[in-house]
């Protein structure tokens, strides 16, 4: 199979929307949920702030990859192949960065907002977020 320069370019590009799109669109409903819960100040700005949140997180993670793919991908190469291989690499790395930030960022304030409501005195429960066998998750 053989490309030409500009049709790696184009096929870089076309991954590099549709990977994160992919991933966000994936994490939206965990997402809305929880940045809702978090923002909710008593009268329902909760879920038109997620709205807007989510909203500039696929731009942030589209426009990222993007500028990645634009940035370091070499489509001047000899065989246009690599120059794919490569585009592929920075998409998914365009990816995993994107998610990790999203990740890092919303679990720092669920941490905090679990530690608030940790009565005084208490010992920290564990790292995790689901229920041991045989317990409710409510």
């Amino acid at each position: 199979m053989s490309l030409s320069p500009f049709a790696a370019l184009l096929i870089s590009l076309a991954l590099a929307v549709a990977g994160p799109l992919a991933a966000m669109r994936y994490l939206r409903p965990i997402l809305m949920q929880t940045i809702g819960r978090l923002c909710d100040d008593g009268q329902g700005s909760g879920p038109i702030t997620a709205d807007f949140w989510t909203r500039a997180a696929y731009v942030l993670a589209i426009s990222g990859t993007a500028l990645l793919v634009l940035l370091w991908g070499d489509f001047d190469a000899i065989h246009p192949m690599q120059a794919l291989r490569r585009g592929l690499l920075l998409v998914s790395g365009g990816v995993f960065a994107s998610v990790a930030f999203i990740a890092f960022n919303v679990w720092k304030h669920v941490a905090a907002l679990l530690a608030a409501r940790r009565p005084p005195g208490a010992v920290p429960a564990p790292a995790v977020c689901w229920p041991e066998d045989g317990e409710s998750s409510s």
